[in-house]
């Protein structure tokens, strides 16, 4: 599991959760892998340091933000981060499907996912799901 993977890299996992519970209509299994993807990235950028997972309301939407203490990401590859088999790691150490398959998850929820600024150094990847009804209800 990713746990195993955070602590053979001896990468610290940091949870920020807004005090409520939000709700979101996803396919668990599918947004599992999505967020398991980004987790593992974050994790394998930044050997030794931070990962952090942060979740908040913006307006209608819930935000999900993976961010990392590496070397973050070259502005010559920020085009084609979401395209299938693409990637930054050595031949053999990636598949270059994990930020493809996160995307199309995300789409397939009638979200989006997107590089942004994080508060950490490295790379931060923000995604974003449409609030579902079940919110309002619990209010």
């Amino acid at each position: 599991a990713v746990a195993d993977e955070l602590a053979a890299l001896r990468v610290a996992l940091e949870l920020r959760a807004p005090p409520r519970t939000l709700y979101c209509r996803v396919d668990p299994p599918r947004f599992e892998q999505a967020l398991t993807n980004l987790l593992r990235n974050a994790a394998q950028a930044s050997p030794g340091g931070r990962v952090r997972l942060s979740w908040w309301r913006q307006a209608d939407e819930l935000l999900l933000q993976v961010e990392d203490d590496g070397p973050g990401i070259a502005d010559t590859h920020r085009g084609a981060l979401f395209e299938p088999f693409f990637t930054t790691k050595p031949v053999g150490e990636g598949s270059g499907l994990g930020l493809a398959v996160a995307h199309g998850v995300v789409g397939e929820c009638g979200g989006r996912i997107e590089l942004v600024e994080g508060s950490l150094p490295g790379a931060a990847f923000r995604i974003a799901l449409p609030l579902s009804e079940e919110e309002s209800e619990h209010e």
